[in-house]
Order: structure tokens, then C-alpha cells, then sequence
């Protein structure tokens, strides 16, 4: 499941025992609360939502920094 702009994010995302809530961008681990700044919660979320799923460094970059991965930045 991708997050794009026309598909709705749902108020949690939980996978085991880790909770996303998308209303106030917190997160829990063991119901314990964890501070992530925007950009871990933004991979988080990005991650979880593609649970199961290899996520490029591609998609990562598009999705998360809204830019092209430069041909510079790709490691053989």
C-alpha cells in the first residue's frame, strides 16, 4: 500500500507492536510513547505502510525528500 495523495491514510497504522497515528503524528512502540522527528516519522510510516515489501532508495527519496535519487548518489 503506497501513500499517495489520493489515497486517504487511515487515523493508526499498527503493525505488531508498533502504532502510527496519523492525527497526531505520534508513535508508539510496547504502548510506550517514542519521539521521532518528521522525516523518521514520515520513513516510518512509508515503511509500514509497505510492510513486507522491498522499499527503494528510489521511492524513499521520492516519497519522503519529493526529489529524483541523483544517478551521484547510487552505489554499485
Amino acid at each position: 500500500m503506497l501513500i499517495t495523495e489520493e489515497h486517504s491514510l487511515p487515523d493508526k497504522l499498527v503493525i505488531a507492536q508498533v502504532e502510527l497515528n496519523f492525527l497526531n503524528r505520534s508513535v508508539l512502540f510496547f504502548g510506550k510513547s517514542v519521539f521521532t522527528t518528521g522525516l523518521e516519522f514520515n520513513l516510518l510510516a512509508l515503511l509500514m505502510a509497505d510492510a513486507g515489501s522491498l522499499v527503494s532508495r528510489e521511492l524513499i527519496a521520492q516519497h519522503i525528500f519529493q526529489r529524483k535519487l541523483a544517478h551521484c548518489n547510487i552505489e554499485y
